[in-house]
């Protein structure tokens, strides 16, 4: 089994009584709720049960046949395909379902829950058919559109190259123009590319970056192209092999029911692509896709920190071993389930407010890109601003919860009898890809703090206080005055990294860009820990008896206890500026 009962109240008690999105968004709640019952149910039935399985038998590759994927993985493809769920945030008129981006991510979390080796397949799917919806090419992009939201294709995103890895601009793979306009030949390699090949679709199309002739360097001479993996006729059937093929699997710490591939383009026979928008648009155009899959990755990142807290949780209320605390002389004393032992109480409650702020913090940057859609510059702003910190934190985090959960297993949760080992093994690549962590927090230095001048993030320091002044009219006054103290640490913080920048000192600014992200991650889920609070204060005053009117003032409670002072000494760290690291006779 595979309850999911804590999580799916957790989610509706965001999106409708702390976020409240079916009233701002003027969606009906029912729809919501009832998608959302149905991404719970698919995940325990279909999802879940294949993910153990999965990750023992792994993918398989040869040369002449390409890679195979575990058993039942074909049988779960078709479950998302079947119930549309690839195309659940795209306009209707281009075949998708329309619904709200911030119901995608409670979706995304309880998918990447079951199982995240296999959600890598229809995510990165999503992820180029949401591209190809607005900008694909004229000749095939509904074509594709079409094809992928009905599962008939795949979809990849193809970044890295050997000799660059996330120095992007460094990407060598060619691309020459044809006689025909939009249509090049590719020359190239990439790796690390997820599902780079795979048995569950009749065809793959691949999104990848590539320079054209006498194009200049650096990022600035990168455009975008599609290349499948088989060339197909007007009704979009497989018509002959392209030039696109996996020469290498990756074999990995986890994700094993994940294929990592190394794709060779135009070695031996042509590689024909179309080019995605305009000759040097491609790493706007990237972005887009990246933006939206790191909000997937951060998803990724709470959602197995999330299984793994419910695996500990389940194991901490059936474990027996000890006595209780207070009888701990008595060696007659019956022996007692872990979950009463104090520490072991403390290791819960530390996962469980961590998740929950961070599944507030997802399912908000949700609700701020349906907000961007319908034009709200002030959503697209705040979400350009948090999304390296829910990357990043998201994935740190997540993988910490998990190894806690572990350690409430004791030595059984290092055993592969227990699901806890996998979930620590398959959350560790989120804070690698998509961006490593160290690269998300010179992005939220180098360029998110100064978006219009700063003042994206002082209004972000302003609305914070403002949440701590109506949290003390709510009856918070103390939580709200320590989250008000670690806003004014993290903007000095910041003051202090502007101050070097202006002065020669971007180095040593570069080398506290991990330290100020954590302390200011750690303030943002803070504040999501204290509009939890509230919302559920304004529940219970309402008569409510849910679980959230107990859980969330306890998480804020043990969250400025327990985690919000290192927000207060990362900043000191960050302003102190050492430079030690930078001496060079370090490492010499």
């Amino acid at each position: 089994m595979y309850p999911l009962a804590r999580d799916l109240e957790d989610h509706r008690f965001v999106l409708f009584d702390q976020l409240a999105i079916d009233r701002v968004l003027e969606a009906d709640r029912d729809t919501l709720d009832a998608v959302l019952a149905e991404a719970a149910r698919l995940t325990e039935e279909v999802i879940a049960p294949i993910n153990r399985p999965a990750d023992r038998e792994g993918v398989a590759f040869s040369p002449e046949t390409g890679v195979s994927t575990p058993a039942g993985l074909k049988a779960a493809w078709q479950a998302i395909a079947d119930g549309g769920w690839i195309g659940l945030t795209i306009r209707e008129e281009r075949g998708g379902m329309g619904l709200p981006f911030a119901l995608n991510a409670a979706v995304q979390e309880l998918f990447f829950s079951g199982s995240a080796a296999f959600m890598m397949y229809p995510g990165l799917t999503a992820t180029v058919a949401n591209l190809l919806a607005d900008e694909g090419p004229e000749a095939i992009g509904a074509l594709a559109v079409d094809r992928l939201l009905r599962g008939v294709w795949a979809g990849t995103m193809c970044l890295t190259e050997a000799d660059a890895g996330s120095d992007v601009g460094a990407n060598r793979t060619l691309a020459t123009p044809t006689e025909t306009e939009g249509v090049y030949n590719l020359v190239g390699e990439k790796i690390f590319i997820s599902g780079g090949d795979h048995d569950l679709t009749e065809n793959i199309v691949h999104v990848l970056l590539a320079r054209t002739p006498n194009a200049p360097p650096g990022t600035r001479g990168l455009s975008l192209f599609l290349a499948p993996k088989y060339l197909f006729d007007e009704g979009g059937n497989p018509s002959s092999r392209n030039g696109a093929f996996v020469t290498n699997v990756e074999h990995k710490m986890g994700i094993h029911a994940s294929a990592t591939c190394t794709l060779r383009f135009g070695d031996g026979q042509p590689c024909t692509a179309w080019r995605i928008g305009a000759e040097g648009e491609g790493m706007a155009l990237m972005f887009r896709m990246m933006n939206e899959a790191r909000l997937g990755t951060a998803l990724q990142g709470v959602a197995l920190g999330a299984a793994a807290f419910r695996a500990a949780l389940g194991y901490a209320q059936e474990r027996r071993q000890g006595s209780s605390w207070d009888k701990l002389r008595d060696a007659e004393a019956p022996r007692v389930p872990i979950i009463a032992h104090p520490d072991v109480r403390r290791m819960l409650l530390d996962q469980q407010c961590k998740i929950a702020a961070l599944r507030s913090l997802c399912l908000r940057l949700g609700l701020w890109a349906d907000q961007a859609h319908r034009g709200d510059e002030r959503a697209r702003a705040d979400l350009d601003l948090l999304t390296p910190i829910a990357k990043a934190w998201g994935t740190d985090v997540g993988f910490a919860v998990a190894c806690d959960a572990l350690q409430v297993h004791g030595g059984y949760g290092y055993l592969v009898d227990y699901p806890v080992e996998q979930y620590v093994r398959d959350a560790k690549i989120a804070s690698i890809y998509e961006g490593t962590n160290g690269i998300q927090a010179m992005d939220l230095i180098g360029r998110k703090l100064r978006m219009e001048g700063g003042a994206v993030f002082l209004r972000w320091l302003e609305t914070g206080k403002q949440a701590c002044d109506l949290a003390e009219g709510a009856g918070f006054s103390l939580p709200a005055a320590a989250i008000r103290q670690a806003l004014d640490a993290v903007g000095a913080a910041a003051m202090s990294l502007a101050e070097r920048g202006m002065t020669g000192g971007t180095a040593i600014a570069l080398a506290h860009a991990v330290p100020f992200l954590r302390a200011m991650a750690i303030v943002v889920l803070a504040l999501e820990s204290l509009d939890q609070a509230v919302a559920a204060s304004r529940l219970e005053a309402a008569g409510s008896q849910a679980r959230a009117c107990t859980d969330k003032p306890l998480n804020l409670r043990h969250y400025v206890s327990h985690v919000l002072p290192e927000a207060i000494a990362l900043s000191r760290v960050v302003r102190a500026g050492d430079d030690a690291a930078l001496d060079s006779r370090l490492f010499a």
